[in-house]
């Protein structure tokens, strides 16, 4: 199957275009895919300051929303919680004594 224009080989594991590159997808957003992948030190470059500030800026994004996103389950399960509490307590007052 195609995972955001990456052709996954496994649950997970895909091939990076026509680099030949094998990843493993560690994160999928609509903004795109994180994919962790290991590359011959003599193939890496130093990134532009332009390139690293906005790699920063990304990575900082994608760290908001996790946090962002694991506060917003935190509080669903608590108003889950607090609904069934109220259910729980109508249910009690309304038994006979």
């Amino acid at each position: 199957r195609m995972l955001n224009g990456l052709h996954e080989i496994t649950d997970g594991t895909v091939t990076i275009g026509d680099t030949g590159l094998v990843g493993q997808v560690i994160e999928e957003s609509e903004a795109g895919v994180v994919v962790e992948v290991t590359v011959p030190a003599d193939e890496l470059h130093a990134a532009s300051q332009e390139d690293a500030v906005a790699a920063s800026a990304k990575l900082t994004t994608r760290q908001q929303l996790r946090a962002m996103s694991a506060s917003i389950s935190d509080l669903s399960d608590q108003i889950a919680a607090r609904d069934r509490a109220d259910t729980a307590r109508t249910l009690l007052a309304s038994l006979p004594e």
